[in-house]
């Protein structure tokens, strides 16, 4: 399970105009995603090779964003 943090912290300045801060964690324990193995036909596959268990691909790790907002 893919986990997604965020946290805002919010101050008011002048009047109704506003400062947000943000600080996103996307995959926030950075678990992977492996890309299932394709192409392989389940007729011929090789239960003894060891390339047929290779897992050649994955989704990226672990990403943070800080944002900074003003609004009016």
């Amino acid at each position: 399970m893919r986990f997604d943090l965020s946290a805002v912290k919010r101050t008011q300045l002048i009047g109704r105009s506003n400062l947000e801060f943000r600080a996103e964690m996307l995959n926030a324990f950075n678990h992977p995603w492996f890309t299932p193995v394709i192409g392989r036909d389940p007729d011929s596959f090789n239960y003894n090779d060891p390339d047929d268990y290779r897992v050649t691909a994955a989704d990226s790790g672990r990403q943070v964003q800080l944002v900074t907002r003003i609004s009016w």
